[in-house]
């Protein structure tokens, strides 16, 4: 497998802070650039991810063009991680890109993040699933680690797992839209888990505009009967998805991990050591 597979190298999964861009050399020395006329090298500043910071989390090589990822490689990463079968995986990963339909860039993954993850696909998916090893014997799985780890975290370079209000955050307004999703999510009102789950999004953002990740036609269409377990009749007109995006900013951190997100600031950048 090349060097350029996205899935070529296994990340290393440690316990402490996670130090993004090191560099190797003798004990007590910092390997940099060197100085003028062939002076001294000067130390190459390093950045070191506390424990428990939003990006305290497994680095992967990051690539660009999506990463190159598609369900088949997630689902070859997490066999290999998980001792399991590829095919057994394969569902899943497939579930967590179903926003693919909507939107042709890396804006689709509104279900990359955990409210994505909680309220949308564990619901479906359930907390585990089942694989074979190589030695045939089964093996129980979380399906939360396998979506974080072999998903989210390997669409974004390993840096970090996006929040929703960092998608909210790159809508535009446009003015006070209460009303039109009042409309839109009436004739659900009575039914406690449907206005849970359609007005989730505005819980975790605080922000009105968040609605139209659950108020356009393909949630209320596709998703939502899914996660009431039950068909939703005739469905009401609601958000055209292209709408969405139309409004949806393409920020830098969703260039595959390319820049923070707005929830993930605290990455501080500390300098080598030098003795």
């Amino acid at each position: 497998m090349g060097r350029s597979d996205p899935i070529a190298r296994r990340p290393e999964f440690g316990r402490g802070d996670v130090r993004v861009g090191a560099t190797t050399g003798p004990p007590g020395r910092c390997r940099g650039r060197r100085g003028r006329a062939g002076g001294p090298a000067t130390p190459r500043p390093t950045r070191t991810i506390r424990r428990g910071s939003a990006t305290g989390l497994p680095r992967f090589e990051r690539q660009n063009n999506d990463n190159g990822m598609d369900p088949h490689r997630h689902a070859a990463l997490s066999a290999r991680r998980h001792d399991g079968d590829p095919d057994d995986f394969l569902a899943l990963h497939t579930r967590m890109d179903a926003t693919k339909e909507l939107c042709s860039d890396n804006r689709h993954r509104l279900l990359h993040t955990i409210w994505g993850i909680r309220t949308v696909v564990l619901p479906l998916v359930g907390p585990t699933l089942t694989t074979t090893d190589r030695a045939g014997q089964p093996r129980t799985v979380r399906t939360k680690a396998v979506l974080e780890f072999d998903h989210v975290l390997a669409d974004f370079g390993g840096r970090f797992v996006p929040t929703l209000g960092d998608f909210v955050a790159a809508i535009a307004p446009d003015g006070d839209e209460s009303h039109r999703f009042a409309e839109i999510h009436a004739r659900h009102r009575g039914d406690d888990e449907a206005m849970r789950i359609l007005l989730s999004p505005y819980f975790v953002t605080g922000r009105i505009r968040a609605l139209l990740v659950t108020h356009n036609t393909w949630f209320l269409g596709e998703v939502l009967p899914q996660l009431l377990g039950r068909p939703l009749g005739l469905v009401p007109p609601g958000v055209p998805p292209g709408e969405l995006f139309a409004r949806m900013r393409f920020e830098p951190w969703m260039d595959n991990g390319a820049a923070l997100p707005p929830s993930a600031p605290n990455t501080e950048e500390v300098p080598c050591r030098t003795s």
